[in-house]
């Protein structure tokens, strides 16, 4: 149950930073912060499908989400 409210909580939060940066036109700023977010959304997901028995999935979820966070965020803040 702690872990559905925490997903909510990262999706109201990337919903209003989406909306934000949109407002704004703050996308280089905002968009690391949004996929991050995204990312750990992914994870949590992941540890969820793990937790149903659904192994595969889950670890593919996670590595996808890890992924994201190690190699398409730095790249997208350094170039």
């Amino acid at each position: 149950m702690h872990i559905r409210k925490l997903q909510l909580t990262i999706v109201f939060t990337t919903l209003i930073l989406c909306l934000y940066s949109l407002f704004t036109m703050n996308f280089q700023i905002f968009s690391p912060i949004i996929l991050f977010l995204f990312s750990l959304y992914g994870i949590l997901v992941g540890v969820e499908t793990i937790q149903k028995q659904q192994k595969q999935i889950g670890a593919i979820s996670i590595g996808l989400s890890l992924f994201t966070i190690v190699f398409v965020i730095p790249f997208i803040l350094f170039f």
